[in-house]
Protein backbone atom coordinates (compact mmCIF):
# COMPACT_ATOMS: atom_id res chain seq x y z
CA UNK A 1 0.00 0.00 0.00
CA UNK A 2 0.94 3.61 -0.82
CA UNK A 3 0.21 5.86 2.18
CA UNK A 4 2.33 8.73 0.85
CA UNK A 5 -0.43 11.24 1.75
CA UNK A 6 -0.41 10.64 5.30
CA UNK A 7 -3.80 8.86 6.02
CA UNK A 8 -1.94 5.66 7.34
CA UNK A 9 -0.66 7.90 10.05
CA UNK A 10 -3.87 9.31 10.72
CA UNK A 11 -5.69 6.26 11.30
CA UNK A 12 -2.76 4.77 13.51
CA UNK A 13 -3.16 7.66 15.67
CA UNK A 14 -7.03 7.41 15.70
CA UNK A 15 -6.43 3.89 16.76
CA UNK A 16 -3.99 4.25 19.58
CA UNK A 17 -6.06 7.09 20.97
CA UNK A 18 -8.98 4.98 20.61
CA UNK A 19 -7.19 1.95 22.80
CA UNK A 20 -6.22 4.74 25.44
CA UNK A 21 -9.51 5.77 26.17
CA UNK A 22 -11.06 2.62 26.21
CA UNK A 23 -8.52 2.03 28.53
CA UNK A 24 -9.01 4.87 30.54
CA UNK A 25 -12.58 4.12 30.52
CA UNK A 26 -12.34 0.72 31.45
CA UNK A 27 -9.85 1.70 34.49
CA UNK A 28 -12.98 4.49 35.78
CA UNK A 29 -15.66 2.22 35.34
CA UNK A 30 -14.16 -0.51 36.77
CA UNK A 31 -14.12 1.21 40.24
CA UNK A 32 -17.48 2.70 39.91
CA UNK A 33 -18.54 -1.50 39.47
CA UNK A 34 -19.86 -0.22 35.75
CA UNK A 35 -19.64 -2.84 32.99
CA UNK A 36 -22.58 -1.77 30.39
CA UNK A 37 -20.47 1.30 28.96
CA UNK A 38 -17.42 -0.62 28.62
CA UNK A 39 -19.22 -3.18 26.56
CA UNK A 40 -21.36 -0.58 24.47
CA UNK A 41 -17.52 0.73 23.95
CA UNK A 42 -16.01 -2.22 22.82
CA UNK A 43 -18.69 -2.87 20.46
CA UNK A 44 -18.16 0.77 19.17
CA UNK A 45 -14.31 0.13 19.07
CA UNK A 46 -14.97 -3.56 17.02
CA UNK A 47 -17.42 -1.42 14.26
CA UNK A 48 -14.63 1.12 13.96
CA UNK A 49 -11.88 -1.17 13.69
CA UNK A 50 -13.94 -2.96 10.73
CA UNK A 51 -14.84 0.13 9.08
CA UNK A 52 -10.77 0.98 9.22
CA UNK A 53 -10.00 -2.46 7.62
CA UNK A 54 -12.42 -2.12 5.08
CA UNK A 55 -11.03 1.62 4.51
CA UNK A 56 -7.63 -0.07 4.23
CA UNK A 57 -8.63 -2.37 2.00
CA UNK A 58 -10.20 0.08 -0.16
CA UNK A 59 -7.40 2.26 -0.26
CA UNK A 60 -4.94 -0.89 -0.98
CA UNK A 61 -7.85 -1.70 -3.94
CA UNK A 62 -7.23 1.83 -5.23
CA UNK A 63 -3.24 2.04 -5.24
CA UNK A 64 -3.74 -1.66 -7.23
CA UNK A 65 -5.82 0.42 -9.65
CA UNK A 66 -3.85 3.44 -9.90
CA UNK A 67 -0.30 1.28 -10.30
CA UNK A 68 -2.66 -0.69 -13.33
CA UNK A 69 -3.77 2.38 -14.68
CA UNK A 70 -0.25 3.90 -14.76
CA UNK A 71 1.17 0.80 -15.89
CA UNK A 72 -1.29 0.26 -19.16
CA UNK A 73 -0.42 4.37 -19.69
CA UNK A 74 2.98 3.30 -19.68
CA UNK A 75 2.73 0.61 -22.15
CA UNK A 76 0.55 2.74 -24.44
CA UNK A 77 3.09 5.75 -24.58
CA UNK A 78 5.71 3.18 -25.60
CA UNK A 79 3.44 1.55 -28.21
CA UNK A 80 2.88 4.89 -29.30
CA UNK A 81 6.73 5.69 -29.56
CA UNK A 82 7.93 2.72 -31.09
CA UNK A 83 4.97 3.30 -34.02
CA UNK A 84 6.01 7.22 -34.42
CA UNK A 85 10.00 5.61 -34.88
CA UNK A 86 8.81 3.13 -37.48
CA UNK A 87 6.49 5.29 -38.65
CA UNK A 88 9.26 7.79 -39.41
CA UNK A 89 12.00 5.14 -40.82
CA UNK A 90 9.08 4.32 -43.21
CA UNK A 91 9.06 7.94 -44.09
CA UNK A 92 12.60 8.35 -44.69
CA UNK A 93 12.74 4.83 -46.85
CA UNK A 94 9.43 6.26 -48.75
CA UNK A 95 11.08 9.34 -49.67
CA UNK A 96 14.79 7.76 -50.10
CA UNK A 97 12.58 5.31 -52.87
CA UNK A 98 10.54 8.23 -54.52
CA UNK A 99 13.91 10.17 -54.81
CA UNK A 100 15.41 7.03 -56.41
CA UNK A 101 12.28 6.88 -58.61
CA UNK A 102 12.59 10.42 -59.53
CA UNK A 103 15.78 9.86 -60.76
CA UNK A 104 15.09 7.00 -62.46
CA UNK A 105 12.32 8.64 -64.51
CA UNK A 106 14.91 11.35 -65.07
CA UNK A 107 17.21 8.92 -66.63
CA UNK A 108 14.76 7.29 -68.39
CA UNK A 109 13.72 10.05 -70.15
CA UNK A 110 17.26 11.16 -70.97
CA UNK A 111 17.90 7.68 -72.35
CA UNK A 112 14.87 7.99 -74.60
CA UNK A 113 16.20 11.44 -76.21
CA UNK A 114 19.47 9.65 -77.04
CA UNK A 115 17.85 6.46 -78.52
CA UNK A 116 15.38 8.79 -80.54
CA UNK A 117 19.05 11.11 -81.28
CA UNK A 118 20.42 7.89 -82.39
CA UNK A 119 17.64 6.84 -84.27
CA UNK A 120 17.49 10.30 -86.55
CA UNK A 121 21.32 9.80 -86.78
CA UNK A 122 21.26 6.42 -88.39
CA UNK A 123 18.28 7.21 -90.45
CA UNK A 124 20.99 10.28 -91.71
CA UNK A 125 23.38 7.94 -92.15
CA UNK A 126 21.63 5.61 -93.78
CA UNK A 127 20.57 8.59 -96.81
CA UNK A 128 23.99 9.26 -97.30
CA UNK A 129 25.17 5.81 -97.67
CA UNK A 130 22.31 5.01 -100.30
CA UNK A 131 23.03 9.02 -101.94
CA UNK A 132 26.55 7.76 -101.56
CA UNK A 133 25.82 4.17 -103.34
CA UNK A 134 23.22 6.08 -106.34
CA UNK A 135 26.79 8.16 -106.77
CA UNK A 136 28.65 5.42 -107.43
CA UNK A 137 26.37 3.66 -109.45
CA UNK A 138 25.55 6.72 -111.27
CA UNK A 139 29.23 6.85 -111.76
CA UNK A 140 30.28 3.65 -112.93
CA UNK A 141 26.67 3.47 -115.12
CA UNK A 142 28.69 6.57 -117.17
CA UNK A 143 31.46 5.16 -117.51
Amino acid sequence: MNFSDGSFWILTVIIGILILLVGWLGKEYGKNQVQAPIVELKALFNKLNDSLTKLLDFMARQDEKNLNTNNQIQLLWNKISSMRLEAEERGSIFADIKHKVNNLEAYSEELEEKYQENKLSILRHDEKIEDLNNKFFEHLNNK
